[in-house]
C-alpha cells in the first residue's frame, strides 16, 4: 500500500510541476523565440505516459530500495 500512495504522490507532483515550469517558464521563453513551431494546445497523453513510467523508475531504483532497507525516505546528509 505505501509504494501505491508513494506513485500516487510523485506522479501529481511531477505533472504540477511539469505544468507550472511548461506554462510559466518555458512557454515565454519558446513563444519569444521559436512561436511558429508551439502547438496549440500541449499534447497531455504523451506527458502523462511519460511520466507515468519515469515516476515508475525513479519508485523502483530509489524509493523501494529505501523502504526494503527500513530507511526513511527523507534521507539526512551528515558529514563525519
Amino acid at each position: 500500500m505505501t509504494i501505491a500512495v508513494l506513485y500516487v504522490v510523485t506522479f501529481a507532483v511531477f505533472l504540477a510541476l511539469d505544468y507550472v515550469g511548461l506554462s510559466y517558464l518555458i512557454k515565454p521563453t519558446f513563444e519569444k523565440d521559436i512561436e511558429p513551431l508551439l502547438l496549440d494546445s500541449p499534447r497531455i497523453g504523451p506527458a502523462f505516459a511519460f511520466y507515468a513510467f519515469y515516476v515508475a523508475c525513479l519508485l523502483w531504483f530509489v524509493s523501494w530500495p529505501a523502504l526494503q532497507e527500513n530507511r526513511s525516505l527523507l534521507w539526512v546528509v551528515t558529514s563525519d
